[in-house]
């Protein structure tokens, strides 16, 4: 589901206008309870996650190009934010967070 919630995801396929908030909530619990919807949410979110992980790797490998160019020409603050970017790409920080104060 785009929207992230069964009952929005069936007011916009469905007229609800006149339907009760628990009505339409009823109805959706009741279709997201199908195997068949369940395919085919499984189904998005597999193309999903295919087409995040290609976006992904293609970031990746123009940060390390970037990196590549900026030890070349010796650009070291360059070539550390194309490794930090690479880092937030994989989810990973690679420096230390500044200690807190207390």
């Amino acid at each position: 589901m785009k929207c992230g919630s069964a009952s929005k995801a069936y007011r916009t396929v469905y007229s609800t206008e006149k339907m009760k908030d628990k009505t339409v909530w009823e109805k959706a619990s009741r279709m997201l309870g199908t195997d068949k919807v369940w395919a085919r949410v499984d189904e998005i979110q597999h193309h999903a996650q295919i087409r995040t992980a290609m976006t992904v790797e293609k970031l990746i490998t123009m940060h390390l190009q970037d990196r590549k160019l900026a030890r070349k020409n010796k650009q070291a603050a360059a070539a550390i934010a194309a490794n930090n970017s690479i880092a937030k790409l994989l989810g990973n920080s690679w420096w230390p967070k500044k200690p807190s104060r207390m």
